[in-house]
């Protein structure tokens, strides 16, 4: 949430304002890819569903630990993915109420919908989940590839069943036979990614019972999420080499492998940072972040904290040349931002769904 509320957009300020070989570096991971290829801006989606993922052994264990039913987690379940698709609706155009301009497929609806598919598959499979979702892996690398085939993709035909395939074939037969009462203009919705969007939360919910698993010594869950983190990378490297080019639109089973294992290799390192050495005072910026993280998107949305920085900040601005106006802006907002969210912190308010 940090580099999306704030560094990504700093360091695009920043390479306009003092271009040079490594700002230019640096605004080039703070985009999306065009296509092949992967950014550290392309491992934010896939990070929020890792992190959903990872938490959800926690909160099934102390809903149940306060006697809370199946019936009752389900019904919760399902109220927190209503919930994230209609805020993310309203992000993405509900109320223009002009279907073009909708988007429903949405970014906080993807990560519901993924989340949620987790949460139900390992609420009633606790024991057999992980069969689940290879078989989801299984439909989805089969589907892209016969969607491929019968599309007549370049690399159709028998070899694309088990060599190289185009996702684009799939996502555009996909949105099409779902959107096609939608007038022109209508905006790409991928709605052949979601398998992706719950594979990624299921990797973070593996994650999430190795963190959780009490009865080895937390060096030990590092060491296991390093080597969960190595295993991922490796076969999503495979799958680079030999199937498909990593792809975060088409969130393809290369970028999931890809993402999920640098996340593992994130958690590992952090896991050993804060639980193993005990150094955890510098979170404290980050907890204020991560206690509140889908109040603070959504306040991003609907509050300008523009005015307060340009009353504060504005002699800063005369002081400087115009190119830094953008950067000196976007610092002071999110700084005003951050420090409403400390004062949440500080009161125990905490905004969820």
């Amino acid at each position: 949430m940090f580099w999306l509320l704030f560094l990504a957009m700093f360091l695009r300020h920043l390479a306009k304002a003092w271009p040079n070989g490594v700002t230019e570096f640096l605004c080039v991971q703070a985009n999306h890819v065009e296509c092949y290829g992967l950014s550290v801006h392309d491992l934010v989606f896939p990070t929020f569903l890792f992190l959903a993922g990872c938490s959800w052994p926690f909160s099934l264990a102390s809903q149940r630990a306060k006697g809370a039913t199946t019936r009752q987690i389900l019904w919760k379940i399902l109220k927190r993915f209503a919930l994230l698709f209609f805020l993310g609706w309203t992000l993405f155009g509900l109320f223009t109420f002009d279907p073009s301009q909708m988007r429903v497929n949405s970014i906080l609806g993807r990560i519901g919908f993924g989340w949620a598919v987790m949460a139900v598959v390992t609420l009633f499979f606790p024991r057999r989940w992980w069969l689940v979702a290879l078989g989801l892996f299984v439909a989805f690398w089969g589907g892209t590839a016969l969607f491929a085939a019968f599309a007549g993709a370049p690399d159709a035909g028998v070899a694309t069943m088990i060599g190289r395939w185009d996702g684009d074939a799939a996502m555009n037969m996909v949105d099409k036979a779902l959107l096609s009462f939608l007038p022109k203009g209508w905006q790409r919705e991928y709605f052949y990614a979601l398998p992706g969007c719950v594979l990624s939360a299921f990797i973070g919910y593996g994650a999430g019972l190795v963190v959780r698993d009490d009865h080895v010594p937390s060096p030990v869950r590092a060491g296991r999420l390093a080597s969960l983190a190595l295993g991922l990378g490796a076969v999503g490297a495979a799958l680079w080499i030999v199937a498909c080019p990593c792809c975060k639109y088409q969130w393809n089973p290369t970028f999931i492998f890809i993402s999920g294992g640098l996340d593992a290799a994130a958690l590992s390192l952090l896991h050993l940072i804060v639980d193993v050495c005990g150094f955890e005072r510098w979170t404290l910026f980050f907890k204020v972040i991560g206690a509140n993280a889908l109040a603070m998107y959504m306040f991003g949305h609907f509050v300008s904290f523009a005015p307060a920085a340009h009353c504060l900040f504005g002699g800063v601005e005369r002081l400087l040349s115009p190119v830094w106006t953008p950067l000196v802006n976007h610092v002071a907002c999110f700084a005003f931002q951050w420090l409403f969210f400390l004062w949440l912190y500080r009161r125990k308010t905490f905004i969820r769904v």
